[in-house]
């Protein structure tokens, strides 16, 4: 979010991630751009890790969407297809 640039995140101040580096700091529009090209460049993590959700995102999306007649396993199926 554009807030970024002038308010630090909340999340900075909550106890981090075992995968967040420790050493990361909020700065005034400097931490903006560096989160930002960091979401563009650091694709190459595990799933699960950074913006990187395989096939973890099917089990998100269906909280979020609550598709009708779709039961549990159907979603399971489609967490089979998407990871291999």
């Amino acid at each position: 979010s554009p807030d970024l640039i002038l308010n630090r995140p909340d999340w900075l101040r909550e106890p981090r991630g075992a995968d967040v580096d420790p050493g990361v700091q909020w700065f005034p529009f400097v931490t903006f751009w560096q989160l930002t090209f960091d979401q563009v460049f650091s694709t190459n993590v595990d799933d699960g890790h950074g913006h990187s959700y395989g096939a973890d995102a099917v089990y998100m999306w269906a909280d979020i969407l609550e598709p009708a007649n779709w039961s549990e396993s159907d979603v399971e199926r489609l967490y089979e297809k998407m990871a291999g």
